[in-house]
């Protein structure tokens, strides 16, 4: 952000003033955390209820720069009808029902905050967030901290509100240049009014849904900037099917426990109580993170915009990738974005599928994600000897039984990688931008090094 001012012609002296400020800013916040908080040196806040205005957001805020510009869409206006409201009394000099005459008498025209006065529900706090599913050491992902991060949290804070220090107008007129802070700046304060509280609700109908909701993904969007762009933490607020609540842990481990050995059953148990990988800890570099917001995806995306448009509506409505606006990632240190591709699109025999790259580099100072994801501690893949094991099995079954029919059942489980869950604070760092949207992945991707073994 402070290399973009100076480039803008600002005064080297001012961008060191306001690199100050925003540091200043960082470290103030930090330093009013909890103490769980302060540990995980994640940067929150809350926020108390803000008064909805008569202007309502009606539409998703969805930027597209150029990137996959097939798959984005234009948002629809909701318009919002008001009511119509009386703002004066019938006059007639000679009423006196009530023993005085009623003379002619204006009211002043009721104020939007009269209109729609709303106080939104209150929103639990970071820290009881992570009461409820703590922050580990071993899975955890930032960027690099850098200028769009501090801009953000100075423009939530109202550090370059109107008049807020001199030249402040100046700075957000250069940066809206760009089309990422542009967007930043122009949906913010919309977001920072939406009500949150449906997100809570049940989805009724998804399994009919035909695409992807752009009111939902505004609701996701102001859910985001409520909890400071930690991914981590709307995740925890989602809860439910985002987190797989549903599963009963204790039958499934004592079902599986006299079936598996000790390894297993262990790795098990891990996945069903803190999600995948079961190792995970990096600050990526920002110039690396930079290089994959540059690359994007891979032509296959392009080509076969039906097959990625039918799978991206399928996953986000299993609850299986939370959608939010692309420029989000520019702005926070805990996204980050994976190329994406499309496989076996042509085959006759082979189901089509959308495939996170988490290997592909194209220089030798790049990082990609199954570089830097650990494997020591996952579960070994052993499904390669599954089919003669099989076979050995039925040889020594018929020799025991030479004249018992032996009947062969299996069983097909839709999304089987999608099962084990990745830990809230990993999930918008195995995500990925198409289109106008980026997906946060809270269940496990097919591509990560460590999708097999989980």
């Amino acid at each position: 952000m402070f290399d973009t001012l100076l480039e803008g012609g600002w005064p080297e002296e001012e961008v060191d003033v306001m690199a100050a400020i925003a540091s200043s800013l960082f470290n103030r916040v930090s330093g009013s955390q909890t103490e769980q908080d302060s540990h995980m040196n994640r940067v929150t806040m809350d926020v108390d209820p803000i008064v909805a205005p008569l202007d309502l957001p009606t539409t998703v805020p969805m930027l597209d720069t150029n990137t996959d510009t097939e798959l984005s869409g234009q948002p629809t206006e909701l318009p919002i009808e008001l009511p119509t409201v009386s703002t004066s009394l019938p006059s007639n000099t000679n009423s006196t029902s009530i023993g005085k005459p009623s003379n002619s008498t204006s009211i002043a025209p009721p104020t939007a905050v009269q209109l729609y006065k709303k106080i939104p529900p209150k929103r639990p706090t970071s820290s009881e967030l992570y009461n409820k599913v703590p922050h580990r050491t071993e899975q955890n992902y930032t960027s690099k901290l850098n200028g769009p991060n501090a801009f953000f949290v100075m423009l939530k804070n109202d550090w370059f509100s109107e008049e807020a220090w001199e030249g402040a107008d100046s700075v957000k007129e250069i940066l809206s240049e760009n089309a990422d802070y542009d967007a930043l700046m122009t949906n913010l304060p919309k977001l920072l009014e939406t009500d949150l509280s449906s997100l809570k609700e049940p989805r009724q109908d998804y399994a009919n849904q035909d695409e992807i909701s752009k009111e939902r993904v505004q609701l996701l969007a102001a859910c985001a900037v409520h909890y400071d762009l930690d991914f981590g933490l709307v995740i925890r607020y989602l809860a439910g099917e985002y987190t797989a609540n549903w599963r009963d842990k204790k039958p499934i481990l004592a079902a599986v426990q006299d079936l598996v050995t000790e390894e297993d059953y262990n790795h098990t148990e891990r996945i069903l109580d803190f999600g995948c990988p079961a190792n995970f800890n990096w600050e990526e570099p920002e110039e690396n993170k930079a290089i994959f917001l540059r690359q994007g995806n891979h032509p296959s995306i392009k080509a076969y915009v039906p097959i990625v448009t039918k799978t991206l509506n399928k996953e986000e409505r299993n609850s299986h990738v939370v959608p939010f606006p692309r420029y989000f990632v520019f702005f926070s240190p805990y996204a980050r974005t994976t190329p994406q591709t499309v496989m076996n699109a042509n085959s006759a025999d082979k189901k089509a599928r959308l495939c996170w790259d988490g290997t592909t580099t194209h220089a030798p100072h790049e990082i990609s994600m199954n570089q830097i994801t650990p494997t020591e501690n996952e579960a070994a893949v052993t499904f390669g000897y599954v089919y003669m094991a099989f076979c050995i099995w039925i040889w020594n079954l018929r020799i025991s039984y030479p004249n018992i029919e032996i009947l062969l059942a299996f069983i097909d489980i839709s999304s089987c990688f999608c099962w084990p869950r990745i830990f809230p604070c990993l999930a918008a760092a195995f995500g990925f931008i198409i289109g106008p949207l980026f997906y946060a992945a809270n269940a496990m991707v097919f591509g990560s090094i460590v999708s097999s073994s989980s």
